[in-house]
């Protein structure tokens, strides 16, 4: 047998183990640097590879990261306001959470870093582009306007730098989205990032629900906190 084709039963095999190998049924453990979660997995959407298959299977280091999905039903019980529905599209939540090392956490907090300045200043993509107020009381500035937008809590200023810390001011960015089902109008999907302490977390939604983005944002950490093993007190 090739060293390849065992690399290959090996990395088949092992995910196999790893797959049954859940704490209960109905859970899965996710390590992802000093946090723990034990998280339901019909909230899972994939979960990041062991190191060690990586390397057997000769695939690229990448950080770690996990996709989720909470349902829009569920939120909607927990945060006043919230739509659960854009025509008949559920707006669940699709988030992806991703350990920072300590280079990507100062990156990432950085309000000079191009994904918050450029909208702030009005350069790059952003030369030119206009600045208009949201329904939702937050700013917009335009990328060839409806198709593409940054979302920010407060008007830009490109004659002063922005403040020091980027989530305080910046929310996301929107585009337009094809899952239009019966409507003839646009659809639009907004991605919300924010850091909590070292994991840098993107929350998907619909333009809809940027009233209570900030609720939003909160109700993940939450959500996160409570499938904490620290918090829940659960032995290792």
């Amino acid at each position: 047998m090739s060293i390849e084709i065992m690399k290959r039963c090996l990395l088949v095999g092992a995910l196999a183990v790893a797959v049954g190998c859940g704490l209960l049924p109905n859970e899965a453990r996710v390590v992802m640097g000093r946090h723990e979660f034990l998280i339901p997995k019909g909230y899972i959407i994939n979960s990041p590879l062991p190191q060690w298959l990586k390397s057997v299977a000769d695939l690229p280091p990448s950080p770690p990261h996990i996709s989720l999905l909470i349902p829009a039903e569920e939120v909607a019980a927990r945060i006043d306001g919230f739509q659960e529905f854009n025509g008949q599209l559920a707006d669940d939540l699709f988030v992806g959470v991703e350990l920072l090392d300590e280079d990507g956490l100062r990156t990432y907090s950085d309000p000079e870093m191009h994904v918050f300045s450029d909208p702030w200043y009005g350069r790059g993509i952003y030369e030119g582009a206009e600045v208009g107020l949201h329904p939702s009381g937050l700013y917009q500035v335009g990328v060839g306007w409806r198709s593409l937008w940054t979302v920010l809590k407060i008007r830009p200023d490109p004659s002063v730098p922005p403040p020091d810390d980027p989530y305080s001011w910046y929310i996301g960015n929107c585009g337009e989205s094809s899952a239009r089902l019966t409507r003839t109008d646009p659809a639009y999907s907004c991605t919300t990032m924010f850091l909590h302490e070292d994991l840098r977390i993107n929350v998907s939604l619909d333009e809809i629900n940027l009233p209570v983005v900030e609720e939003v944002r909160a109700f993940v950490v939450e959500r996160l906190e409570s499938w904490s093993v620290d918090n829940r007190g659960t032995a290792h």
